[in-house]
């Protein structure tokens, strides 16, 4: 099970024009495209390469063109941020949706065994509709949370490919709070109008260039303030004594920056880190994301590559030598800087560990690969299968698989060996369509995790201290055979199973149990229009249901966070 992905366009019409007739008159307001985090059990990676994104009217017709040059993007890593990857205008019009196009052959799927697995695709775009068509006119914003399921995008096993890719996406609301869009780069400079605030115009593909008609427009700003604590680097590494300092870099030429900040409705964004990259600067070093496979304290430590930016001649060397999926080794020294991506922190090589997903960049001019920063984007994680909760609710004992880090890097002995689990400081979730909270209380033997924290200990009696454990969910189809409204329960003769539910549940028909906190969704809104749904159907009807959730200690018993019915 997954969170979704969330693709955020923020459009704003486009549409007086001169006199001549030759190139229209633009209001400096937004179309951004964010594509936000979505993890898929079984995968490390899975990336696309996407081509397009435009609006369309009533009648299908692409009517809205925000255009696009290719860029490839990594859905799984982003970790509750946004990658921004469009930045354009769109003409007055009404439009009834948003169109996404790929390109299905760049598809990169990365197994949790680093292996690149085969995926297939028969369509190469998605169409997201909205509620009602939207009439945009003179300054008019249109905001577009679109979300996309990659869970249920994709078809099939990791474990026996080849998988199957048939984008499923939907709209959500943005019309209030702030959205983390992560890390983006581009030009900046100071306002006249307002000296402490900055204009971003991002650095992205052709996101200037309108092919609905002949003209080229370069891409509008963003508008940038800063957060209260925001941290403020100069294009050394070192921290600016204030913001007035910082805002100083700017007074004779534009800066070329990286700014992490949180997005608002109204298309501005405040910055909680900005870090310089120089005057004017046409080119970055090379941005590489991977996880960590190995570490070497002696100044190395090797990355299974899951995504790269901006690569150089160093890095395209290594590119044209082998195949994917890459492992680089990376060399790390004094002037390397070690940041905590979350927390904006200093950090040192010593808290490289085994199992962290990073996002280096690096001094792409020869080899061996330096880096200049090592950003860490999470704490080590590390799939597992509980073995005994004999210890809650203090602690637990899990089996590393044998395809995780600490595994293949020699932390744990090897898929048989017992790691014990302390919970004290763990934060635990279910992944049953977006993450909830989840009671140690709930877990059980035979339940699929994934534990966040560095292993200790000697590889053949590991301990890990968690910092948060992920409990994946299983997921079902079938349909209801019987029920039982007043304890909640209902048996279900079973289709397929998509993912596991662990625990004792393991031979259907299953008896199945509503969470106090289920929630439901298609033919039914609440539990009790739900028990309805079955004592009214009609002759020959069946009631047809997707369940999420986990096993429990009692044998083929499922634990139902999430229910989606449909009457047949």
């Amino acid at each position: 099970m997954t969170r979704p992905v969330y693709l955020i366009a923020l459009l704003t019409c486009a549409c007086s024009q001169n006199n001549d007739g030759n190139v229209p008159t633009y209001p400096t307001h937004p179309i951004l495209g964010v594509i936000q985090d979505a993890p898929v059990d079984g995968l490390q990676s899975f990336s696309v390469v996407i081509t397009d994104f435009d609006l369309y009217d009533t009648s299908g017709k692409v009517t809205g063109f925000v255009g696009a040059a290719p860029r490839r993007v990594e859905l799984m890593g982003l970790h509750d941020e946004g990658e921004l990857f469009a930045s354009s205008l769109v003409y007055d019009g009404t439009y009834a949706g948003a169109r996404v196009s790929f390109d299905p052959d760049t598809i990169e799927a990365i197994g949790a065994d680093g292996t690149l697995l085969p995926v297939i695709s028969s369509v190469d775009s998605f169409d997201v509709q909205f509620s009602a068509p939207v009439p945009l006119r003179g300054s008019e914003r249109l905001d577009v949370l679109l979300d996309l399921d990659l869970a249920r995008s994709i078809q099939g096993d990791p474990a026996t490919p080849p998988l199957i890719f048939e984008p499923r996406a939907s709209r959500i609301p943005f019309d209030s709070g702030t959205y983390q869009l992560g890390e983006v780069e581009g030009y900046a400079y100071t306002r006249l109008d307002s000296p402490n605030r900055l204009s971003l115009i991002p650095r992205l593909w052709n996101a200037g260039t309108e092919r609905g008609g002949s003209a080229a427009v370069a891409p509008p700003d963003i508008l940038i303030d800063l957060a209260p604590d925001a941290v403020l680097i100069d294009s050394a590494g070192q921290p600016f004594i204030d913001e007035a300092a910082f805002f100083a870099a700017f007074a004779q030429s534009t800066q070329f920056v990286e700014v992490h900040c949180d997005l608002r409705p109204n298309g501005t964004a405040a910055a909680s880190r900005i870090e310089l990259g120089g005057s004017a600067q046409t080119s970055s070093p090379s941005e590489v994301e991977g996880r960590v496979v190995a570490v070497d304290p002696g100044g190395s430590f090797d990355l299974l590559v899951l995504d790269i930016e901006n690569h150089g001649t160093a890095i395209s060397s290594l590119l044209a030598q082998s195949s994917p999926p890459y492992l680089f080794t990376i060399m790390f020294a004094s002037e390397t800087r070690f940041i905590d991506d979350p927390t904006h922190t200093a950090q040192d090589a010593s808290d490289l560990a085994v199992g962290q997903r990073v996002d280096v960049l690096i001094t792409d001019t020869s080899l061996p690969l330096l880096a200049q920063r090592v950003e860490f984007e999470s704490a080590p994680e590390h799939r597992a299968t509980v073995a005994s909760t004999g210890g809650l609710p203090a602690g637990l004992v899990v089996r590393m698989t044998e395809t995780t880090a600490a595994v293949t890097a020699g932390l744990v002995m090897d898929e048989t060996t017992n790691v014990e689990v302390d919970l004290a400081s763990a934060e635990i979730v279910l992944s049953a369509r977006g993450e909830r909270p989840l009671a140690a209380s709930a877990l059980v033997e035979g339940l699929q995790v994934e534990l966040s924290g560095r292993v200790e200990g000697t590889s053949t009696e590991p301990t890990l201290a968690a910092s948060r454990i992920r409990v994946i969910a299983g997921e079902l189809t079938g349909t209801i055979s019987g029920i039982s409204a007043g304890t909640s329960t209902f048996d279900v003769t079973v289709t397929s199973i998509m993912d596991p539910f662990g625990g004792g549940a393991t031979s259907p028909p299953f008896s199945v149990t509503l969470d106090p906190a289920c929630t439901f969704s298609g033919a039914a809104n609440n539990e009790s229009a739900f028990f309805a749904l079955f004592n009214d159907l009609a002759a020959g009807q069946s009631l047809r249901v997707e369940v999420v959730g986990i096993g429990t200690a009692s044998a083929n018993e499922v634990r139902a966070y999430d229910v989606r019915a449909a009457v047949n």
